[in-house]
């Protein structure tokens, strides 16, 4: 996953200043057994091509902080369960669910809220 390093700073300061707290759909995502490891939870995904730019939360290798804006590598659909999407890279090694996902029009398509 990459992260904008370069914004690194100034968006931990400015996610720490709106003092965000974790949307509660992510909460109830990261309760549930994916039967794999999930390794970023993915909220207000945005499709671009096989990847995804999305809000980040529960990035297990630290490099996101929570609520940072992240690019995905490219991903696959494993499973949809309960509105959300359960998502590897190709090689079956990263696995990250998609909690919300904005539609063609920007608008978050999210039965969890």
């Amino acid at each position: 996953m990459i992260n904008f390093a370069h914004k690194r700073v100034a968006e931990k300061e400015a996610v720490e200043r709106q003092n965000q707290d974790t949307p509660g759909a992510v909460i109830r995502a990261q309760v549930m057994d994916w039967g794999v490891t999930v390794d970023a939870y993915l909220y207000d995904a945005a499709r671009v091509g096989q990847r995804y730019a999305a809000i980040v939360y529960g990035d297990k290798s630290g490099a996101s902080l929570d609520g940072m804006t992240v690019a995905t590598p490219p991903l696959e659909l494993v499973k949809t369960q309960s509105g959300f999407k359960l998502m590897r890279t190709p090689s079956g090694d990263h696995h990250f669910l998609i909690v919300s996902e904005l539609g063609a029009g920007g608008h978050a398509d999210d039965i969890q809220h």
